[in-house]
């Protein structure tokens, strides 16, 4: 049976903070599984190839792309920059769900308060060279809880993943969860520096390399980007 049309609206709560993950997370399953969208997110199989079987393939990216459309259309910024750029369901659930279970206790309701207001928990978004020192230990420590530092530090699974075919797949799912975690802590410009970038480890040293650059240069960037104007690249 052909899955029903994905709604623009899917769900009566949009996810804004991680706070309300918990309800968001049951009631786009149950729209999902209404629409019989679900098994796209929870299955652990590979999906079909074209070469393999065309028919298969097809029926998978319909699925895969109305599923997709229902969980980012009931996320809110920055939940929704923050798996912007992934073509999977599976792993933009997956990144959300990862990046929720971090900031839980780090971040409280963005809508709420100032985006460089520190939180409950004394965490800051990036949003200023200043902070960028507590900002990446934090990150880091985060991100090494949930074993995803290695995407960022490592080159050998990169090298690796380009050989196999499973490790690739793996690599990538790492991959995009860093990277959703990434951009959803920071701020403004500096998510908008790293927009374009699929690669967690190239975001995390754009990020320092921002970081890094004179104070002068700083401010030069911050003025060409609320200028609506490039950044350019500094290293």
């Amino acid at each position: 049976m052909a899955p029903k049309p994905a709604p623009l609206a899917p769900v009566n709560k949009i996810l804004w903070d991680p706070n309300n993950y918990l309800d968001w997370s049951l009631q786009v399953k149950t729209k999902l599984t209404d629409q019989q969208l679900w098994d796209i997110v929870e299955g652990t199989n590979e999906p079909p190839k074209a070469e393999n079987d065309e028919a298969a393939f097809k029926a998978w990216s319909e699925k895969n792309a109305m599923a997709l459309q229902v969980i980012r259309y009931s996320c809110g910024w920055p939940f929704y920059s923050a798996i912007g750029k992934i073509t999977s369901a599976k792993i933009a659930w997956d990144t959300l769900a990862a990046i929720c279970a971090l900031y839980k206790t780090s971040f409280i309701d963005l809508n709420m308060v100032s985006m460089s207001a520190p939180t409950a928990a004394g965490f800051k978004r990036l949003e200023d060279v200043d902070n960028y020192m507590d900002w990446s230990i934090q990150v880091k420590t985060k991100l090494t809880d949930r074993q995803l530092w290695d995407i960022v530090e490592g080159t050998d699974e990169l090298l690796k993943a380009k050989t196999e075919e499973a490790a690739s797949q793996a690599w990538s799912e790492k991959n995009a969860m860093a990277l959703g975690v990434i951009r959803y802590s920071c701020g403004g410009r500096f998510c908008w520096a790293i927009e374009m970038i699929t690669s967690a480890r190239i975001a995390w040293h754009t990020l320092a390399a921002i970081c890094r650059l004179p104070i002068s240069s700083y401010k030069d960037a911050v003025v060409a980007s609320c200028g609506f104007t490039k950044l350019q690249k500094f290293y």
